[in-house]
């Protein structure tokens, strides 16, 4: 494996990662790596002739998701392994209840994890933050020290739900329909980061350049009412990442969404993997054709960060066009990529 590096976004405002549309009223906390990918994609294409090419971009770099980070603390996706967490002070069914909240670790006890060959692994309950969904390296990433030396707990990040109000174009015949967003707002040096590998300096710092522009234009839903803005410096906010894994086996940890192509997907041991699938689809709401954002790209179902896939081969994946079958000149491309970053553990 090449070099890896992490590239953190500092949200300057408020961000929803959608569920789809009947669902806007809570928000994921991960930002997929197809979607930040085609949205890199769709803000350089009109910048270097290059990604035209369609292969050139998606083949070049691969991305994991982007995951919440806090300070100097990188948090990783639960691994589905077989691993069973061991909690101090807590009974066998407060530790399933707790085990069960868990959506990320740090890097470091993730190390640890991976690593281990032992089936059960110790975990400080002192170290999990408030909310139980980060096992943290220390509880000081989530405590704060007053002037009277007293220690008060917080979250990386808080939510608010906003009303909005939808209003009818003038041929329908309906009301307004008012509707409910949540949203998320990172506390002080906590945001989102993501993992990067490129093959050539070139790729790489085109990239850098698009998330440099599509921090300016945002991520996420509702961008264009001042939703998913991000600071990025490519100098400052680019760090060598080292995971310090053996990959002994055959097992390939999902960074990201991996689609695989025919020939993977028959090499894959599904007996000895464990997964999970999420929908991609939704509406080409990104179009910068007006007439085609209410058209719904065709669906496919990608394997998701976390996922454990056992193979004797490489894994690599594919991108797919899912723009919809409809009779129409203006209708482009919509890739998705399933060529995530994955770790051979």
């Amino acid at each position: 494996m090449s070099k890896i590096e992490s590239i953190k976004l500092k949200f300057i405002s408020p961000v929803h990662f959608g569920r789809g549309r009947e669902e806007l009223y809570k928000t994921e906390l991960i930002y997929h790596s197809d979607s930040l990918k085609s949205a890199l994609y769709a803000v350089g294409f009109s910048l270097f002739d290059e990604w035209k090419n369609a292969d050139y971009f998606f083949d070049n770099f691969q991305i994991s998701s982007c995951f919440p980070y806090a300070g100097n603390e990188l948090f990783l996706p639960k691994p589905q392994l077989k691993r069973k967490l061991k909690f101090s002070n807590a009974n066998e069914d407060n530790a399933s209840k707790k085990a069960k909240k868990i959506e990320f670790i740090e890097h470091t006890v993730f190390k640890k994890l991976v690593n281990s060959e032992k089936e059960e692994i110790a975990i400080d309950s002192n170290n999990i933050s408030p909310d139980g969904a980060f096992i943290c390296k220390s509880n000081s990433t989530f405590t704060l020290k007053d002037e009277k030396g007293n220690l008060t707990e917080f979250l990386f990040y808080k939510t608010e739900v906003q009303q909005r109000v939808n209003v009818p174009n003038e041929v329908e015949e309906i009301d307004s329909k008012p509707f409910y967003i949540d949203r998320i707002y990172f506390e002080k040096n906590c945001g989102l980061y993501f993992l990067a590998e490129f093959e050539s300096e070139m790729i790489r710092s085109q990239v850098l350049q698009a998330l440099k522009l599509l921090g300016e234009n945002g991520i996420g839903t509702d961008r264009t009412v001042g939703n998913g803005q991000f600071d990025f410096n490519a100098i400052t906010d680019v760090s060598d990442f080292n995971f310090g894994i053996s990959g002994k086996t055959e097992n390939h940890l999902l960074l990201g969404l991996y689609l695989p192509t025919i020939e993977e997907h028959q090499q894959i041991d599904f007996e000895k993997s464990h997964w999970s699938l999420l929908k991609r689809g939704g509406y080409m709401a990104g179009s910068s054709e007006e007439e085609l954002m209410h058209l719904r790209k065709k669906s496919i179902y990608m394997f998701g960060e976390g996922s454990v896939l056992k193979s004797d081969k490489l894994l690599k994946g594919k991108f797919e066009n899912l723009a919809p079958d409809w009779n129409n000149e203006k209708i482009h491309p919509v890739w998705r990529d399933g060529q995530c970053l994955l770790l051979k553990i």
